[in-house]
């Protein structure tokens, strides 16, 4: 079991103004502008969650419950730089682990067990461990931006027919399948 959470994303990586664009809404009128934020908003989680990546730099913590062995992948994608492993001990008392224990592979996500070495025992808990990173982009890929804004007509198109809204999320699948290629830059 894994928890991941991250701190706030601000700001979104697609604009009200390209929303509204998106959507057909006239740039002047703000009435429905709270709504198409709240879609900017879903519309990111959804791609951060189906891609396994974040849009804008941010910190990550990720929560598991034992050590995985030898090698655990990290949540999100992609990672800028790694901070600390910190564990409880039997005793219960958190301890942050020594980087002679174990090596970061960065483009890679990885984190593995260091040669000769063994990971410590920990105390039984859910967050048992706890991996500090920062993940993100400093510019959002187009293609992250065109799934966002097709993801937000998905939102908020109801009133389409049932064959236009079918077309509309297969969209939104292959831009998401092809950024998860491992060919995608």
């Amino acid at each position: 079991m894994r928890s991941v959470t991250t701190d706030n994303t601000t700001p979104q990586p697609v604009s009200l103004e390209e929303v509204k664009d998106q959507l057909g809404f006239a740039q002047g009128d703000s009435y429905s502008d709270d709504r198409l934020n709240r879609l900017i908003v879903a519309a990111t989680e959804q791609w951060e969650h189906d891609t396994q990546s974040v849009t804008t730099t941010r910190n990550v913590t990720e929560k598991i419950a034992a050590f995985p062995v030898p090698t655990w992948r990290l949540y999100y994608r992609p990672v800028q730089s790694f901070t600390s492993i910190q564990y409880y001990d039997a005793d219960g008392a958190l301890q942050t682990l020594a980087t002679s224990v174990y090596s970061v592979d960065i483009p890679n996500r990885q984190i593995h067990l260091a040669p000769n070495q063994d990971w410590p025992t920990i105390q039984a808990r859910w967050d048992a461990i706890q991996i500090d990173y920062v993940a993100g982009v400093n510019v959002v890929p187009e293609i992250a931006k065109q799934a966002i804004l097709v993801q937000c007509d998905i939102m908020e198109e109801l009133r389409g027919t049932t064959k236009e809204k079918d077309a509309t999320i297969k969209l939104y699948e292959n831009l998401v399948a092809r950024f998860c290629r491992s060919s995608y830059p």
